[in-house]
């Protein structure tokens, strides 16, 4: 009975968004004496805090966009662009 009022009181968390609690709570569940069910439900409670596959390829493929337009705009916009510009030339006006 404990080990269910346990698994509520995580389920809370998780809908208040505290995931480290949540995820340090299913750990210390699955390492005590709960039942089959208590656990099972744990471990899809835990597996709701994970990140899934899409999530990580987006996040990769984010990062490699924000390295490859960093690499882009230091290659065209390099140190040229921090250079003085020549002077301009003397034009003489006649009155």
């Amino acid at each position: 009975m404990a080990a269910e009022d346990d698994l509520r009181a995580l389920e809370e968390k998780f809908e208040a968004g505290d995931y480290r609690a949540v995820r340090d709570g299913v750990a210390a569940l699955l390492a005590g004496d709960a039942s089959e069910d208590v656990k099972k439900a744990a471990r899809a409670l835990r597996a709701r805090t994970e990140p899934t596959r899409a999530q990580i390829a987006l996040l990769a493929i984010a990062a490699l966009l924000v390295a490859a337009i960093s690499a882009w705009a230091v290659a065209t916009h390099g140190p040229k662009s921090h250079t003085t510009p020549p002077p301009r030339p003397t034009v003489e006006h006649v009155h």
